[in-house]
């Protein structure tokens, strides 16, 4: 299954507004991701302004293809390297982005997918982010593994059936291993708190639209002055 990108024709013809459109969905919306906050597009993956915006810049990196998980070495690697790419450009504009996944973690409810869950690859970038691995440390009992990049991570990971992965500079990322039935949004929610925004932690009540628009317009003028 490929994506099958969003127009913004599609969106106002089914629903009011954009805003009520993604807010109701109960899909995977990195399956029909919106064209107005798409960001860029590569061969085999792609960049989206994120929904519910912590923080200016904030995006999400994911596969085309839908997968239940990435298992070939060669895909973990350009997954690794494109995602590096737009983290780059992220840290040199903010200072830093943080970089989260939260591994085999269904992104849909099953009364759209006839009872099996849409897993659906891709990593949270949170530019200028507070630390929040000691929060992470708190959570998690065995600390979590550590390695010196992402495509390393991922291997990792995996092999596990859920996970949580944090990295707040290129040269670290850290696995949890946790119990299958990880809170979505566990990782904004750990963001939110550091921020002293706890109540922000949601994109379904904080959806912040104007400011993820915003954002995909200026990434992608970051993009181009890459290029």
């Amino acid at each position: 299954m490929m994506v099958a990108f969003l127009t913004n024709k599609t969106s106002m013809e089914h629903l009011s507004s954009f805003a009520t459109y993604e807010l109701e969905r109960t899909d995977c919306f990195l399956c029909r991701p919106a064209v107005r906050l798409l960001v860029d597009v590569a061969p085999k993956f792609f960049t989206i302004a994120g929904i519910g915006p912590l923080s200016p810049g904030y995006a999400i990196v994911a596969t085309i293809e839908h997968l239940d998980k990435i298992r070939d070495a060669t895909t973990i690697q350009q997954f690794s390297d494109y995602t590096g790419k737009i983290r780059q450009i992220l840290t040199n504009q903010f200072g830093s982005c943080l970089l989260t996944e939260h591994g085999h973690s269904p992104l849909c409810t099953l009364a759209d997918t006839k009872n099996v869950h849409c897993f659906h690859p891709h990593v949270l970038l949170f530019p200028g982010a507070p630390s929040i691995l000691d929060s992470a440390d708190e959570c998690f009992s065995d600390g979590g593994t550590t390695f010196s990049t992402l495509a390393a991570a991922l291997k990792f990971g995996v092999a596990l059936p859920q996970y949580l992965l944090i990295s707040e500079s290129t040269s670290s990322f850290k696995v949890y291993p946790v119990a299958e039935g990880l809170p979505r949004q566990f990782a904004r929610v750990l963001v939110a708190e550091q921020q002293g925004n706890e109540e922000l932690a949601s994109w379904r009540t904080h959806p912040g639209f104007d400011m993820a628009e915003k954002n995909a317009h200026q990434i992608k003028v970051l993009l181009r002055g890459e290029e």
